[in-house]
């Protein structure tokens, strides 16, 4: 008979006889050696079949194992014999040899996997503490799958950010909202308010909801899993506590919860039920108890939970499984939560659960790199003692050596990344205070004694309050270290909000690779499909031509050594792939390397030719707005990450075609992107006064906003050439760099850690370079003359157009053919220059005064003989909701609900933030929202200005946690925060401070007129003063820059309008003030008003 002792001694006794059986082993030993000679070893392919198999069921190893256990005595004599049994060894040896299936020292079976359920009524899920605790808990005791009650998740006021917060990394959460309304289930209609239910569990898990009826006297929620292909329901149930205003009769609970059994049961595969029942099982006597336990056993259901779950000694959580489960969970109970209830855990015996495999990072230690001794290489190398003669080959040299010395110094190293839920604020000392913790959790577990628990309690609120304070050290200090660097504070923000980049991974597509040529395809099929799309026309691109003979640029100024090391420095450090060496090491390099770069740059304009290395481009699709699907291609823009030295290059030559253009005055005056003192808003401010000015004279006004599809990609290079000819003068090698920059490029798509193949470029200029969208104003230049030869107004902002012409209502018909005529011309030169209109984005308003626009008889504006829009009643304007009133309504309704969700979001993590930080976020998510184009609503009603200033006063309460009733003018101004009026007038000051001072921008210029100097010596004829125009006496008048900003400049004191020449005009600087200056005197005078004395 087998003796499993036997086996276990089997070294003891090998160890006795070594000799012995050295001697009498050795014909089995050449056995051995000659049967492992003649076996094939198994192919690759047996081996994966193998292994295929082992994932589905047990191998004869496995299931056989015991035949693998031979018994001692076929090989060494037995207690009291004198011969050592050799008869069946040699026999059994061969057989199992060549079995094929034999494991070296196969040990004792595989022990089970186990899967941990943790439940916690957690009493307010978003609660200070609380998410601290949730990863800590998680983290500590490895529960796969948390059960929370109470989580208090609201359908209104619960925002994605707090959810992100609460679940740690490799986590997802489902959850139930809470309840909005107290209706008993007595009076006929809805279930009684509760607290939210949710689960956490780990994204390997597979979870997905499990639908179940709806019940009055609890809350129920439930979940399914496949753990390796076992499925597996979690259920999670919250009853109201007997006192509580929900509650419902304890009979009309069992009724419900014995319907709810019924459905349980018939689950076809293992489950748990869980939650707080609030029954005091540990109360045998109570008549609740007894009843309720009986209906589990009518079930076969057993409750395995025996040891108090609730600070007063009560058992109210449970955990419910079949009573022949073969889950087998083990029950334990984890005192010093933030609520009244312990964590309850639950540890079943499962199949295994398949762990997230590992990734490959390969990365360089770039900062333990000898920055010294990297440049005395560089200054070694053929880079600098014997640079090639010719473009490319020196661009290729730069590569090369910089790239081999990158792999010298820093070589690429590779290692496996799993999941980790260690916190970068996670300190040495808060793990000695958690090891505290737990030292105290053991002692109370061994003596349930009440003191001990309140020292748990004590100990581990206090860690959970360091651990808080930690985290709030961490954030603080990446904000004031990025203070300074928009780019690095906005992650650092998005961070603290838990704002995660959207992932690129469209349904459908497997890997990364697919991904990335499917976008690859899709970026060059639209282009095609768009161009093919565009309807022919007779009409030549070049027409209507230049107006004058343009001053000529045939030729670029080389850049010196200090031009190229002020671009480089002032850059950020962002990088590329095809950079050699990162943007960083490469500044601190920079000593070394600027007269090579300098020589790199001035090669290429004195020859005309942009290298061939600098025309390919990674592109990373980007997602062009949050709201939109993922999933969908089209949702995505292609955006170009060229090299760094290219992007140099680049600089240089817009800053000389940027003097060119505005040396010559030959940038187009209605254009207002990418041009010094213009923007969105002044654009915007422009329309919005000629609104506001035409209702004072009672007319209306037919706006059209027209929209391009792909219009940066979509460019024709001849096209381009041609216009920077004969428009801009540019010929020679300048022309020829453009050419040569422009033509033979060539992209490839990176996406998910993986790149396409290799795409040419046969049009349009790369989103994302520095002269793409110069290049692009220059392109559409002509445009303006077209239209400027119609009575319609316009205005361009990049490929946004705005067509405007105001008229009497009984003009109607009249003025409304002209713009049919302007967009039937603006829709055919488009076409010829190879650009598409995009009709599901062009809008049309009408905006008047109501009773001036009851007089228009269905207006509507024809686009084609089966075209026709009717004018809408608000549409947005470059970020702007425009109404037919320009009351903005609309507008400042969106942006009290945009500020409300941010400021949400900062009352959640405030407690993680310190003043300074809390102040920061404030001012950059908030008050940058209120700022935007806030000129537009000067002198609006009170009424609607004071709805910003409501939302200001509240922002101003999150940073100093005050409450809602507090009075906050001292805080506002401890903040230096001007209020919601007197920002709107500095930004109209601003404006009109730019306009006299730069001219700039043209059209807000021409608003504005200085008053004649006054020979009398008088007391305001010192200072600049701008005449007021003749008014109708409207009180809309009062909103319109033209009026009012001379009247708000006029009301500044001496000190802010001294002009730089006593009697100077438009056409000179006129204020002695500079714009920094003039900025910090306007917010102290306004701060003044803002909050006088």
């Amino acid at each position: 008979m087998y003796q499993p002792d036997a086996a276990l001694n089997c070294r003891d006794k090998a160890a006795g006889h070594e000799n012995l059986v050295i001697m009498a082993f050795w014909p089995q030993l050449f056995m051995l050696g000659f049967v492992l000679l003649c076996t094939d070893p198994p192919s690759q392919h047996s081996f994966n079949s193998l292994n295929s198999v082992v994932i589905g069921c047990q191998t004869a190893v496995t299931q056989y194992s015991f035949l693998n256990r031979i018994p001692v005595r076929q090989f060494f004599k037995p207690p009291g014999s004198s011969k050592i049994n050799m008869q069946s060894s040699p026999l059994i040896c061969l057989l199992i040899i060549l079995s094929g299936d034999i494991q070296l020292n196969p040990g004792p079976g595989p022990r089970p996997s186990i899967l941990t359920i943790g439940s916690l009524n957690i009493r307010s899920l978003f609660s200070e503490n609380r998410s601290v605790y949730i990863h800590d808990a998680i983290q500590e005791h490895d529960i796969n799958i948390l059960a929370l009650c109470e989580t208090y998740q609201s359908l209104d006021s619960t925002t994605p950010s707090q959810l992100c917060d609460i679940t740690p990394p490799g986590f997802q959460f489902l959850g139930k909202h809470r309840q909005s309304s107290g209706i008993n289930r007595r009076a006929g209609i809805g279930n009684t308010h509760a607290g939210g239910l949710g689960f956490l569990a780990q994204d390997n898990l597979n979870m997905k909801m499990h639908e179940i009826p709806e019940y009055a006297s609890f809350e129920s929620l439930a979940i399914d899993t496949t753990l390796s292909k076992t499925n597996f329901t979690v259920f999670n149930i919250y009853r109201p506590p007997k006192g509580s205003k929900y509650a419902t009769p304890f009979a009309e609970f069992l009724t419900d919860f014995e319907s709810f059994l019924s459905l349980a049961v018939t689950t076809p595969h293992e489950f748990s039920i869980v939650g707080d029942f609030n029954i005091h099982v540990n109360d045998l006597s109570d008549s609740e108890t007894t009843q309720f336990l009986d209906l589990l056993n009518s079930f076969n259901l057993q409750q395995h939970v025996t040891s108090p779950t609730h600070i007063h000694g009560n058992t109210l959580d449970l955990v419910i499984t079949l009573s022949k489960s073969s889950l087998s969970p083990v029950i334990d109970c984890i005192p010093g939560t933030p609520s009244d209830h312990f964590l309850l855990l639950a540890t079943l015996a499962t199949s295994p659960i398949v762990p997230k495999p590992a990734t490959l990072h390969y990365f360089r230690r770039i900062d333990s790199i000898d920055v010294d001794s990297f440049i005395s290489d560089i200054l070694n190398s053929n880079l600098i003692t014997s640079p090639p003669d010719s473009l490319d080959k020196l661009v290729e040299c730069y590569n090369s050596t910089l790239l081999s010395l990158l792999n010298k110094h820093a070589p690429l190293k590779s290692k496996l990344i799993r999941s980790s839920h260690s916190n970068p604020w996670y300190t040495p000392a808060l793990r000695a205070a958690k090891a505290a913790c737990r030292k105290l959790e053991r002692k109370w577990k061994s003596s349930k004694n009440s003191f001990n628990l309140s020292l748990l309690r004590s100990a581990t609120n206090a860690y959970h309050k360091s651990l808080l304070a930690a985290k709030r050290l961490y954030y603080s200090t990446l904000v004031i270290e990025n203070r300074q660097n928009p780019r690095q504070l906005w992650k650092t923000v998005n961070s603290i909000l838990h704002r995660n980049t959207i992932k690129v991974n469209p349904s459908g597509v497997a890997d990364g690779t697919s991904i990335a040529q499917s976008f690859a395809s899709f970026f060059t099929d639209k282009i095609t499909k768009l161009q093919s799309a565009i309807p022919f026309t007779l009409c030549s691109p070049h027409v209507p031509g230049p107006p004058s003979k343009p001053a000529d640029l045939s030729c670029f100024h080389p850049a010196t050594g200090d031009e190229i090391t002020k671009i480089i420095k002032s850059a950020s450090n962002k990088q590329c792939e095809l950079d050699p060496i990162p943007t960083s090491l490469l500044k601190q390099c920079l000593p070394a390397l600027a007269t090579t770069i300098t020589n790199i740059v001035n090669l290429s304009l004195s020859s005309g030719q942009f290298p061939s290395v600098f025309k390919q481009s990674l592109v990373t699709p980007l997602v062009k707005k949050p709201s939109l699907d993922p999933n969908s291609l089209s949702n995505y823009r292609p955006i170009s990450n060229l090299s760094f030295i290219s992007k140099v290059a680049e600089r240089v030559v817009n800053e000389r075609l940027q003097q060119h253009l505005a040396h010559n005055l030959l940038f187009n005056t209605f254009q207002s992107a990418y041009k010094k003192f213009h923007s969105t808003e002044t654009a915007l401010l422009a329309l919005h006064d000629h609104l506001i000015r035409s209702i004072t004279r009672q007319q209306v006004t037919g706006l059209c906003l027209l929209d391009l599809s792909a219009a940066f990609d979509t460019i024709d290079h001849s096209i381009l050439l041609q216009r920077l000819s004969d428009w801009f003068g540019i010929s020679g090698s300048a022309l020829s760099w453009f050419k040569s920059y422009l033509l033979s490029r060539s992209f490839c798509v990176t996406s998910c850690g993986s790149k396409s193949s290799s795409a040419n470029l046969t049009c349009g200029v790369p989103q994302g370079s520095v002269l793409g969208p110069l290049l692009f104003t220059i392109y559409t230049t002509p445009l303006s003359l077209l239209i400027s030869k119609s009575p319609v107004s316009h205005h361009l902002y990049a490929d946004d157009t705005q067509l405007f012409i105001s008229f009497s209502p009984s003009h109607f018909n009249t003025n409304i053919s002209h713009l049919q005529s302007v967009f039937a011309n603006v829709s055919n030169w488009m076409s010829s220059n190879r650009l598409s209109l995009n009709p599901s984005k062009t809008e049309f308003l009408i905006i008047g005064l109501p009773h001036q626009l009851s007089k228009l008889n269905n207006p509507a504006l024809s686009l084609g003989p089966n075209t026709t829009l009717l004018p809408v009643s608000n549409a947005r304007n470059l970020g702007i909701i425009f109404d037919s009133h320009i009351s903005f309504d609309q507008h400042l309704s969106a942006l009290i609900k945009s500020c409300n969700f941010h400021l949400h979001d900062l009352w959640r993590v405030r407690n993680t933030l310190d003043f300074s930080t809390a102040s920061t976020i404030a001012t950059s998510l908030v008050q940058s929202k209120l700022d935007y184009c806030n000129s537009l609503f000067l002198n609006l009603p009170a009424s609607h200005l004071n709805r910003l200033q409501l939302i200001q006063n509240n922002m101003a309460r999150a940073v100093f946690k005050r409450r809602k009733f507090d009075h906050i003018s001292s805080s506002l101004k401890s903040l230096h925060w001007l209020r919601i009026r007197q920002r709107i007038e500095y930004k109209v000051l601003s404006l009109t401070y730019s306009a006299l001072q730069y001219g700039e921008p043209h059209y807000l210029h021409q608003l504005l007129t200085l008053q004649p100097h006054i020979s009398v010596s008088t007391r305001s004829s010192a200072f600049v003063t701008l005449r007021r125009p003749p008014t109708s006496h409207r009180k809309i008048e009062e909103r319109s820059f033209y009026h009012m900003a001379p009247a708000l400049w006029n009301a500044l004191p001496g000190n802010l309008r001294i002009p730089a020449v006593p009697g100077g005009s438009l056409e000179t600087p006129v204020l002695a003030l500079t714009r920094k200056q003039f900025s910090s005197h306007l917010k102290t005078y306004l701060f003044s008003k803002s909050f006088p004395p």
